[in-house]
């Protein structure tokens, strides 16, 4: 078996099945399993065009099985597959999946990393103002907890990642952020959503001290942090 055998293997039952049961085009001979497949070869290798990804595909090992697909073959699948196909597939691969359990993290009860990263577009993308962008940037929500991503948002390249956090802040959860989230308003609008925030701050800003508070950790914790302090503050 392949390396790239036992990659797709846990997927491939569920790929099979929504592959018999998806409509077919009656004259159709490049399959939607065919192009999972090959998806999955071009995120792997890294391909950045639909030009590089047919080049790869013609040279690909034989021992992978690869169709050698023309670019204007993977260009029209982009059109004819549904998303909504592979979406249902994610959707059954992450229901079946044993999750982990953290009782170390029940300290500071349900966890969401939030960060936004950059993709490529192998194709391109229309975006209904009208503009082409060949790179969109998600906003992701990971749950510590259970290790699953529980949101996703997409938007252009330079879009807020504040903005997007804001739309989807959750009462009672804590949320760990990177400096770049770091801004007053967006600590207010955790606070009005009734949810948390650990975020680390640039070195620069200036606040001041209304109250020190008493600083009681837990007994696993204290091993792990040193000179941890707890205040409230006000921007200055």
């Amino acid at each position: 078996m392949t390396v790239f055998e036992r990659l797709l293997a846990p997927a491939l039952p569920t790929l099979t099945a929504i592959e018999e049961a998806r409509k077919k085009h009656h004259n159709e001979t490049f399959t939607w399993i065919e192009f999972a497949r090959i998806m999955v070869y071009c995120f792997t290798k890294g391909c950045k065009s639909l030009t590089s990804l047919a080049v790869a595909l013609q040279n690909a090992d034989e021992a992978l099985q690869l169709p050698p697909v023309p670019v204007m073959t993977l260009s029209d699948a982009f059109r004819r597959f549904s998303p909504g196909l592979l979406r249902q597939a994610l959707h059954q691969l992450v229901m079946r999946l044993p999750l982990p359990s953290n009782p170390e993290l029940a300290l500071v009860g349900q966890i969401y990393l939030a960060d936004g990263s950059i993709f490529p577009i192998v194709q391109g993308l229309t975006w209904p103002g009208g503009s082409i962008e060949s790179s969109i940037k998600m906003h992701l929500r990971f749950h510590l907890n259970t290790m699953v991503a529980v949101d996703c948002r997409i938007g252009l390249e330079d879009s807020s990642e504040r903005q997007a956090l804001r739309q989807t802040l959750v009462a009672g959860i804590t949320y760990v952020l990177d400096r770049g989230y770091f801004s007053f308003q967006l600590i207010r609008a955790v606070i009005e959503a009734q949810a948390h925030v650990i975020v680390r701050a640039y070195n620069d800003i200036v606040v001041e001290i209304e109250t020190e508070l008493p600083v009681d950790l837990p007994k696993p914790v204290s091993s792990l942090w040193s000179d941890v302090s707890d205040r409230i503050v006000v921007s200055a």
